[in-house]
């Protein structure tokens, strides 16, 4: 079809009409092919009449313009409509050169079907049209002599084969619940909190595979996660339980909660280092960190200028009570700090551990003094 605009006035409208379809698929789709290549070019539109938007004609694609010299195809979801009728409208630009052309037009997926073998061993499914002659839902198929809607062949419902497994584990920590499941067609999935609460943008991703990733894990982020699969048809759901300790931290991304202090007797820095010490080969630090091998650790390098003596204060943040809870041990009412240490070299000082109440008086907890390693820098303790 095509519309020519050398014969007509600027802003002159003509209008295509297709016969009625009866009813739509929820798969349905209008594909068509169009071309517009011209500098006058006016505009070309599709509009939609359909007993679900009030039986007019309503706009749902149009182009502009100058597209190209070439033919563009264009696609237009008619996802359950009842009573269907489309009108294209060509739109003459300012110029003669600006002819409008229309090819191929055709519906994809749009009939509804009706179930292609017996149904008594198939499960129901969705609800029949307005009109009570077809299925409106995805994967479902008609059955005349029940006038209900069951699932089509080969449709099955989503199984869960691998369902994510509680975690337990320390602030900063980078880890993923994972949720795959098996369906026709193809599942989607879903991930909510059991509190509530939304997931946390910038720790949380849900990859395309339902892998639910924690980038640097947050202690307010424990809690249940609830994984469902939903096929269109069905779904299912399986749930795992996020427990991460207060305070905890592998400083593989960074600090964390904990912190420098830079007052008082403070007098030198704690620094993130990976694989070996800055003075590893005089003797003393470690050549990889305690977690993986791989990952970071934290430092303080005695080197000149630094003397005997001086302090490095390094603190974590303050903790309230019910944060401080084991989580490993149920959530008994109990704080244990738990870390790995490595003092190796022939001039080791102290570690000390503290803890400062929220009366600011500071107890010293213990205190490690010289050499504690072998002559494996790794040693940790």
């Amino acid at each position: 079809m095509l519309f020519e605009a050398s014969s007509l006035q600027p802003g002159t409208r003509a209008a295509l009409i297709g016969s009625t379809y009866a009813l739509t698929s929820q798969e349905c789709k209008l594909v068509f092919f169009y071309h517009m290549a011209g500098i006058d070019m006016g505009a070309l539109s599709v509009d939609v009449y359909s007993d679900r938007n009030g039986g007019i004609y309503e706009e749902v694609w149009r182009v502009e313009g100058h597209q190209g010299s070439k033919w563009e195809r264009a696609e237009i979801p008619l996802p359950a409509l009842a009573n269907v009728a489309i009108r294209w409208v060509g739109e003459r630009g300012l110029g003669e050169k600006g002819d409008i052309a229309v090819d191929d037009i055709y519906f994809e997926n749009c009939g509804v079907k009706t179930c292609d073998v017996e149904v008594g061993d198939r499960k129901s499914c969705g609800t029949p049209d307005i009109d009570g002659f077809g299925c409106l839902k995805a994967g479902c198929c008609y059955d005349y002599d029940t006038s209900s809607c069951y699932q089509k062949k080969g449709v099955t419902d989503p199984v869960i084969v691998e369902a994510p497994k509680d975690f337990s584990g320390d602030e900063s920590d980078t880890f993923s619940l994972y949720c795959r499941a098996t369906s026709n067609p193809n599942p989607s999935y879903t991930w909510t909190r059991g509190s509530g609460a939304a997931l946390d943008a910038e720790r949380t991703t849900v990859k395309p595979d339902g892998t639910l990733q924690f980038t640097g894990a947050s202690f307010y982020q424990s809690d249940e996660y609830t994984c469902t699969v939903d096929n269109g048809l069905t779904n299912v759901s399986a749930t795992a339980t996020v427990t991460i300790r207060a305070g905890g931290a592998n400083f593989d991304l960074d600090m964390s909660t904990w912190h420098n202090v830079h007052s008082g007797a403070d007098k030198w820095d704690f620094k993130r280092y990976s694989g070996w010490g800055p003075n590893y080969w005089y003797g003393t630090g470690p050549s990889e960190d305690h977690t993986s091998g791989s990952g970071s650790y934290l430092l303080l390098d005695t080197a000149k200028p630094k003397k005997k003596g001086d302090n490095a204060l390094f603190h974590s943040t303050w903790l309230m009570k019910n944060s401080a809870r084991d989580g490993v041990n149920g959530g008994a009412d109990q704080c244990v700090l738990t870390y790995y240490y490595h003092m190796h070299g022939s001039s080791v000082g102290d570690l000390k551990t503290k803890v400062i109440g929220a009366d600011m008086a500071t107890k010293v907890l213990n205190t490690i003094s010289g050499d504690q390693g072998t002559d494996s820098h790794s040693n940790y303790h």
